[in-house]
């Protein structure tokens, strides 16, 4: 005899016991969709897309003494990465930014960030059209 009856009534048991609480447990997880509420939305396409574009063009390197100008350059990518994702206005972008990507930015930021890049337009046309420095 390879097993006992005893034996197999006791793993018989067993099993019975182990598939009732793997029963019970997926109870737990049915879930009734029309109940479900959207607390929060992640919005990952632009920012992956978008960012890497951004940096390929090479806008990141267009702005001098790069590492002082590390939140400028940021806040630059995410108010376009805002404008890719949604033309509005500056204030409606840092909004939507704050919602949408949970990133905060300071209006007045954007508009110090802006003044800046006066000095960097001229860098980004040459870029554009190809022209070396």
């Amino acid at each position: 005899m390879l097993f006992e009856p005893e034996k197999l009534a006791r793993l018989n048991l067993k099993t019975k016991k182990a598939n009732q609480a793997a029963k019970e447990k997926e109870d737990d997880y049915k879930v009734n969709l029309k109940n479900l509420k959207e607390e929060q939305r992640l919005v990952q396409g632009i920012p992956d897309v978008y960012g890497k574009l951004f940096d390929d063009l090479g806008y990141r390197q267009a702005f001098k003494n790069l590492a002082r100008q590390v939140a400028t350059v940021e806040t630059f990518k995410n108010v376009v990465l805002a404008r890719v994702a949604n033309p509005q206005s500056k204030r409606a972008s840092v909004d939507m930014l704050e919602e949408t990507f949970g990133i905060f930015i300071n209006l007045q930021s954007v508009y110090k960030m802006m003044d800046k890049l006066k000095n960097v337009i001229p860098v980004f046309k040459r870029y554009q059209n190809h022209q070396p420095q």
